[in-house]
């Protein structure tokens, strides 16, 4: 019984892992911004955005590890804030403290289908 539980119960947890993975990928529509606890930068960004009233999906790094192991692979970096629009990494708080914003997500914002 043994032999079977231990290999039912890993692929249940590659299973578990892999969807999570792919549900931290930047999406292709809205802002996602990957912050920690305690970070000036991140603070900023996120006012920056609150202060547009542009909403945005915050993903702590600290609490969710896959989820920073998913940001350093697609931007190459481990420092905080990553600010993605839709599905375009844009860089950290001097990228997006230098441009507009509100265009900037509206320039990115896939076309809608008919």
């Amino acid at each position: 019984m043994l032999r079977f539980c231990v290999p039912l119960f890993f692929s249940l947890l590659v299973m578990c892992c892999s969807t999570f993975a792919t549900s931290v990928a930047p999406s292709k529509d809205g802002v996602l911004i990957y912050t920690m606890p305690n970070c000036l930068g991140c603070s900023l960004v996120k006012s920056m955005f609150d202060s547009q009233e542009i909403p945005y999906v915050e993903i702590n790094v600290v609490e969710d590890r896959v989820a920073y192991e998913r940001m350093k692979e697609i931007t190459g970096k481990k420092t905080v804030p990553r600010v993605f629009i839709n599905g375009e990494y844009i860089g950290g708080y001097s990228e997006v403290s230098s441009v507009d914003l509100k265009m900037l997500v509206n320039k990115n914002k896939p076309s809608s289908q008919n």
